[in-house]
């Protein structure tokens, strides 16, 4: 299997961040640095564009680099972090920062995790202050290399509360990157439609539903329709179509019957600490193998194997 190609973008100011980043991620792939990418015969942004085309993943470091717009990443570098997450997607697209204080970032990537090294090591141990990061993109990447063949024609129902709309967000592109179509209330409910008619039918027409857990969802009147609705599907299909993802603990406290049905039948994943991006990536990870293999299994009934 080719080595997946990895381009790294910064300001000149973390130049040594990049070269300790190429020298641990060269042994397990292609290292592109973005001062070895620009041609002299072209603008930075055709030289950036060519570059896109030929790379697979992409760490971008963002530093406080600009004093005069409060100690921001350069301009540059948040143009390039644009393109990057545009070609890319945002599952093969990681932002490094240092781990502190007073760095401001653009508001448009609220939300979104970083991962992070401890600048006070940066002189010091600059290698051992990268390591987990370097241990994130390298699980990252090899799990990508293993499932890089997207989960055709498989599609999950996502059953949650609007409070919980931003980790929904990013599990459902995280999903569709995956090759798996996901279905939202939000996007395949219309005017004029009956609501539970048209989410009973998503949930029936779906593979699979996951259903996210917080305090909001155990407490929507909507979600436990939703359960309910799935496990009367599974009663019928004789097979487990509902995979419960947690947000907190709220599930346990629940006295909802519905809740300790699923709790006496059901493993539950932990997305707890979904805001931190390695913690999340993990548990996408091990949710993406648990669907991969829930595909195998149909398929495997339905040839009858």
């Amino acid at each position: 299997m080719a080595l997946p190609t990895v381009f790294i973008s910064s300001s000149r100011e973390s130049l040594d961040v990049v070269n300790s980043l190429k020298h641990q991620l060269s042994n397990f792939a292609n290292v592109v640095i973005w001062s070895d990418a620009f041609n002299p015969g072209l603008t930075p942004i055709e030289s950036l564009l060519t570059a896109l085309d030929r790379i697979d993943f992409a760490v971008v470091v963002l530093g406080k680099d600009d004093a005069h717009r409060g100690f921001s990443g350069r301009d540059n570098v948040v143009f390039e972090l644009g393109l990057l997450i545009g070609k890319l997607g945002r599952a093969r697209t990681f932002i490094l920062t240092p781990d502190e204080s007073g760095l401001h970032l653009p508001s448009d990537l609220s939300g979104i995790p970083f991962l992070r090294f401890a600048p006070e090591q940066r002189d010091s141990n600059l290698i051992a202050s990268l390591a987990p990061a370097v241990n994130m993109i390298r699980n990252t990447i090899v799990h990508r290399q293993m499932f890089q063949e997207p989960i055709e024609c498989y599609s999950c129902f996502l059953s949650y509360s609007a409070k919980d709309q931003i980790f929904v967000e990013r599990l459902n592109s995280d999903l569709q990157e995956a090759g798996v179509r996901c279905w939202l209330d939000s996007q395949e409910v219309r005017i004029g439609d009956s609501i539970v008619d048209t989410i009973d039918r998503g949930i029936q027409d779906q593979d699979r539903v996951l259903l996210v857990l917080s305090s909001a969802s155990v407490s929507s009147s909507w979600v436990k329709h939703e359960v309910a609705k799935a496990f009367e599907i599974e009663v019928k299909r004789k097979q487990s179509i509902l995979f419960p993802l947690r947000l907190d603990d709220s599930v346990f406290k629940s006295s909802e019957p519905l809740f300790s049905r699923l709790l006496s039948t059901k493993h539950i994943a932990d997305f707890e600490d979904w805001n931190h991006d390695d913690k999340y990536r993990r548990a996408f990870s091990r949710l993406l193998r648990e669907l991969t293999i829930a595909v195998a299994k149909d398929t495997s009934r339905e040839v009858g194997v």
